[in-house]
């Protein structure tokens, strides 16, 4: 007998980050969301709706250091994007 694993299907979400905005794209829609404590509060609730994220940020100067921790505390691991890069 042959064993199937099952996979869960991803959700993509990518996240193009600037000194004052998150630009957030998943699979569903696109939104801004400000780049401070507020919005990375609703960035970490949007990603509890999401059952198997996959998060790729653009980093952009140094602006990335603090959103890009939101995934572990859901539990999952980050991804640092450049445009034209496969991560």
């Amino acid at each position: 007998m042959t064993k199937t694993k099952t996979i869960n299907p991803i959700d993509y979400i990518a996240i193009d980050v600037s000194k004052a905005t998150l630009q957030v794209q998943d699979d569903q829609r696109s939104f801004a969301l400000d780049n401070d404590s507020k919005g990375h509060l609703k960035l970490l609730k949007h990603l509890k709706t999401c059952q198997n994220p996959l998060v790729v940020f653009e980093a952009s100067g140094g602006y990335e250091a603090r959103p890009v921790r939101i995934p572990s505390q859901k539990g999952d691991s980050p991804r640092d994007g450049q445009p034209g890069q496969n991560p």
